[in-house]
């Protein structure tokens, strides 16, 4: 059995080699080493930095536990201005216990976007709170994250860091998917489909388009003024969403997720209703920016779809709202500072 060595401990011999790119001193330049994810493209830089001053050298590993065994032994090789940057639940667990067994050093490692698998058993939550002390930061999307984290990993607040989600400059076709006017809900992770579906029930004049996957369904009844698209391509969620009339985010109240659906929303200029659910409250200005609803209140939410829908002023207001909002506080560039002085922290 492999010796798992202390979170604390620093292994001898550590490569402090320096990088191959000579640069000017004035330029803070630091090797990033990305475990690229199954969904992402070929040389997948998912955010960039503002500040041009200081630049990122990529590296990329495709994909999965050969890949970020890898990861982990180049980036040794490249200086103390390196980060390892994991995306998923098993890269980022694959890396960590290399880091246990091998040695607990530079490069520091980054879980980018971390969630875990809180809702299986008790065996792999044990895995987790047992491996977790070996990634040196972990980025959520939510202050609601950040917290029951610290508690389920039993980990200090300040290595848990909050990092809104951001936007994508989409480039959607000017015809629509989908012809004819309609609402949409989209998205599948920890999503309420049946109280979304419940509130369409009382609403028959109103069309839904919700672009799920097939387990969100399971149990559910499709009322009969509801279009399902399952598993459509991302291109297709975008063209959806900017062409609705309203974008709704059912979630249920102890939800981690939504963040990139309500971003790209905002960012489209859609008047936005969403459940007031703890993990969106960085995100959203109730009754400026968005509308909200209690989670699972079907009632509620019909409501306030019929109200906004009657009301083409306060539809226009909440878009121009959201978007402005999204530009201020959600853009790449944005999220690429964040994560600057989180790398500058772990790379002095």
């Amino acid at each position: 059995m492999q010796q798992l060595l202390a979170p604390n401990h620093q292994p001898d011999g550590e490569s402090r080699a320096s990088a191959s790119t000579a640069v000017s001193s004035r330029v803070r330049m630091i090797d990033l080493h990305v475990v690229v994810p199954d969904f992402a493209p070929p040389g997948w830089r998912w955010i960039e930095p503002e500040n041009q001053d200081r630049q990122w050298r990529w590296h990329f590993y495709y994909t999965g536990k050969k890949a970020a065994k890898e990861a982990f032994r180049s980036s040794r090789e490249t200086g103390e201005r390196s980060v390892l940057v994991t995306h998923g639940p098993l890269d980022t667990m694959t890396v960590a216990k290399q880091r246990a067994v091998h040695g607990f050093g530079r490069p520091a490692h980054l879980a980018f976007s971390f969630h875990s698998p809180y809702e299986r058993g008790f065996r792999e939550r044990h895995l987790y709170r047992r491996l977790a002390p070996y990634i040196d930061m972990l980025v959520v999307h939510s202050g609601y994250e950040q917290r029951k984290y610290s508690e389920e990993l039993e980990l200090a607040l300040g290595r848990i860091q909050f990092v809104p989600w951001y936007f994508e400059n989409a480039d959607v076709d000017a015809s629509p998917a989908v012809a004819g006017d309609y609402i949409c809900a989209v998205g599948a992770s920890m999503r309420d489909y049946r109280t979304m579906f419940a509130a369409m029930e009382q609403l028959p004049e109103v069309r839904l388009v919700a672009i799920v996957r097939q387990e969100c369904l399971a149990g559910l009844r499709v009322p009969a003024n509801v279009t399902v698209l399952e598993n459509a391509p991302k291109e297709v969620l975008w063209n959806v969403q900017y062409h609705s009339k309203i974008h709704v985010l059912p979630l249920p109240a102890t939800s981690r997720s939504g963040h990139a659906c309500l971003t790209q929303g905002m960012y489209f200029g859609r008047p936005n209703i969403v459940a007031d659910a703890p993990c969106l409250a960085e995100y959203v200005d109730p009754g400026q920016n968005v509308l909200v609803y209690d989670p699972a209140d079907a009632d509620q939410l019909a409501d306030a779809i019929r109200g906004l829908l009657s009301s083409p002023e306060q539809m226009e207001s909440l878009g121009a709202a959201a978007r402005q909002h999204a530009l201020d506080h959600f853009s790449q560039h944005h999220v690429g500072d964040h994560l600057q002085r989180i790398f500058d922290r772990l790379a002095p």
